[in-house]
């Protein structure tokens, strides 16, 4: 895995627990009509009971999945700045953090730091050359 894609993953660990709250919402919203629905149902409606049990089984299950994927990205943050802390140059370093765990874009980083977009890109590629070669020192 080169410098880039090790810093990557995060994005991506970040996106996929995003993507599952807005399941894990629509899921709540989904049991909540369930259970105002059973509130005009007669007694005799155990269907819908059965229905409000799987889709509550569901929000569980959905809600064990997202710690745990929180979890992981936690701890692929903490390695990130782990390495980042290992780049000896402050701006280089705060160019991987404001890209790779803040998730800003280029033209955001480059007004944030008071630099030329340009110098930003070639910072950033000075960075990953020296976690690249941060990376070659440790194997």
């Amino acid at each position: 895995m080169n410098a880039k894609e090790f810093f990557q993953r995060n994005y991506y660990l970040e996106q996929r627990v995003n993507s599952r709250l807005r399941r894990l919402s629509d899921l709540r919203q989904l049991a909540g009509r369930v259970t105002s629905s059973l509130g005009r149902e007669p007694v005799s409606g155990s269907a819908d009971v059965h229905k409000l049990d799987g889709t509550i089984a569901k929000i569980v299950d959905m809600e064990r999945e997202i710690n745990e994927d929180i979890d992981h990205l936690v701890d692929a943050k903490r390695e990130a700045m782990s390495v980042i802390r290992q780049v000896e140059h402050p701006d280089q370093q705060l160019v991987l953090e404001l890209r790779y765990l803040d998730f800003k874009s280029w033209p955001s980083i480059a007004e944030e730091m008071g630099l030329s977009p340009r110098w930003v890109q070639t910072l950033h590629e000075r960075a990953l050359a020296a976690v690249e070669n941060i990376f070659s020192q440790k194997a």
